[in-house]
């Protein structure tokens, strides 16, 4: 009986395992924002609107081994960004946590570290976004708290 209780257990380990890594998977490579849709209470247009300039200026670079970059490319209001860090998924919830550990502007045309491990700093709180759906060549990402829904589409540039 032990036997069978121990088989089980490691059978659903597996299982679970297997959920997160295949969800790894999946995610692993070049990912660019084409959309970004919000549901905001008491939020500005003007403010949603300049959110979404921001997203469709993204293109995240996700590896199968925990690191991610999330680059934000010039715009009006941005001289470029990059984020640099870890993420962990969680299969159960199907949420991303991405922790940035370096932060880098673009200035002059070359990137330079501004903030390092400053978690003090609110640009390095963890992004937590939760897979509402996944495809080969398609994700979308949401995160929904009091203030509303923010839901970004996302586009497979390469694996």
């Amino acid at each position: 009986m032990n036997m069978k209780f121990t088989s089980i257990l490691v059978l659903f380990s597996c299982v679970i395992v297997s959920c997160s890594n295949d969800l790894s998977q999946r995610i692993a490579g070049e990912w660019k924002v084409t959309d970004m849709k919000a549901y905001m209470n008491n939020v500005s247009q003007q403010l949603i609107e300049n959110a979404k300039t921001l997203s469709l200026a993204t293109t995240y670079e996700i590896s199968n081994n925990g690191r991610y970059s999330m680059k934000i490319s010039e715009t009006p209001m941005e001289t470029g960004r990059e984020h640099r860090g870890t993420m962990k998924i969680d299969s159960k919830s199907r949420e991303i946590i991405f922790s940035s550990d370096t932060i880098l502007y673009k200035k002059n045309g070359h990137w330079e570290i501004v903030e390092k491990n400053n978690y003090n700093t609110p640009m390095f709180k963890p992004m937590n976004l939760e897979v509402d759906k996944i495809s080969s060549n398609r994700l979308i990402l949401s995160k929904t708290d009091k203030r509303g829904t923010i839901i970004y589409i996302l586009e497979r540039i390469s694996e």
